[in-house]
């Protein structure tokens, strides 16, 4: 009988440390939170970006840019999205904050003045490629834009010597010849404008 009771009470504390050993398993984490990379949010950002799904692509660039505000990557892949959502004045402050964090990042540069001839401050937009051709000289793309800035402004002769120095740099860049071509035909010059046609479709 005293076997008995001996047993009994030796079950019951074992019952009572289960018990705990369960409670104190319930109350630690299961893991510990995992840390979210800027550059794994971007990237989740740009496939959503891509699959047209613009309000969760701009959640998950915000989402990086808390963690990195000045990842110049997160701030232009954000301002493309913004752009595309319509909302131009959000996106240039998100250029120019990348501009401000890597001044040598011509990238944001190219978004920051296409941004600014949308909204048709040309002014601006000639400042921001002329920035990016004392950087490159050779740029391409900131010369065209620099020709388009200045064809938006009505200075057709600046415009058709930026877009000329555009073509000579990259004679088979078509968007340079496509660009002089508007522009001579805008200044009435109509023979140089069919042979700047004719060139652009012929690359």
């Amino acid at each position: 009988m005293v076997m008995s009771r001996d047993s009994d009470e030796q079950e019951r504390k074992l019952q009572e440390a289960d018990f705990e050993r369960h409670i104190v398993v319930r109350k630690r984490p299961t893991s510990s939170p995992k840390m979210v990379h800027p550059y794994s949010l971007r990237v989740e950002g740009t496939r959503a970006s891509d699959a047209g799904e613009l309000e969760q692509a701009g959640h998950l660039f915000e989402r990086a840019l808390c963690l990195a505000p000045d990842n110049v990557s997160c701030l232009n892949s954000y301002g493309q999205t913004l752009v595309s959502r319509g909302r131009l004045e959000d996106a240039l402050a998100c250029f120019q904050r990348a501009v401000a964090a890597d001044p040598r990042d011509t990238r944001p540069r190219h978004a920051l003045g296409g941004t600014l001839r949308a909204m048709g401050r040309y002014v601006e937009a000639v400042s921001c490629y002329q920035g990016i051709l004392r950087i490159h000289p050779a740029d391409i793309t900131a010369r065209v834009g620099l020709g388009q800035s200045y064809r938006g402004m009505g200075r057709l002769e600046e415009a058709a010597h930026a877009l000329r120095v555009a073509t000579k740099q990259s004679s088979g860049d078509s968007a340079s010849w496509t660009e002089l071509a508007q522009c001579w035909r805008e200044m009435g010059r109509l023979q140089k404008a069919l042979g700047a046609c004719r060139r652009a479709t012929r690359i």
